[in-house]
């Protein structure tokens, strides 16, 4: 997920350290009632362990997040399109909005995203995880 007005720091080149711990709880803390709420229309977000932050790094001079989420469902080819969308769609519609520049960025938590993009991936068979990219 690439993100904007964000300071890299070393620390966060390590999962266990404290400044990438404390990233992680504030954006699943955010994000987790908007996708455990049953009206949410994602009823097999796995709650305990359903969101993390896989890795922070750069892509030439743009600072990005890895967000993980996990589900108690394998999603198939044929639902993997609509079910991404709607995780999309909630996390635009739960999201604060901020102009940055001349730029509308969604806030979460300490991130300000430019775009939110999603893609399934089978990590085994009894949970699914779609990674933010």
């Amino acid at each position: 997920m690439p993100l904007v007005n964000f300071t890299m720091l070393p620390a966060l080149s390590v999962p266990k350290s404290p400044e990438f711990q404390t990233l992680a709880s504030s954006f699943c803390s955010r994000v987790t009632p908007w996708l455990s709420n049953f009206d949410s229309g994602i009823p097999s977000y796995a709650r305990n362990n359903g969101c993390g932050l896989s890795s922070f790094g750069m892509n030439g001079t743009k600072p990005y997040v890895k967000v993980i989420m996990r589900f108690n469902e394998v999603i198939t080819q044929q639902n993997a399109v609509p079910f991404v969308d709607r995780i999309s769609r909630i996390m635009k519609e739960h999201a604060s909005r901020l102009m940055f520049g001349n730029t509308v960025v969604l806030s979460v938590a300490d991130f300000r995203i430019p775009k939110i993009k999603f893609r399934p991936e089978n990590a085994n068979p009894l949970v699914q995880d779609v990674f933010m990219t």
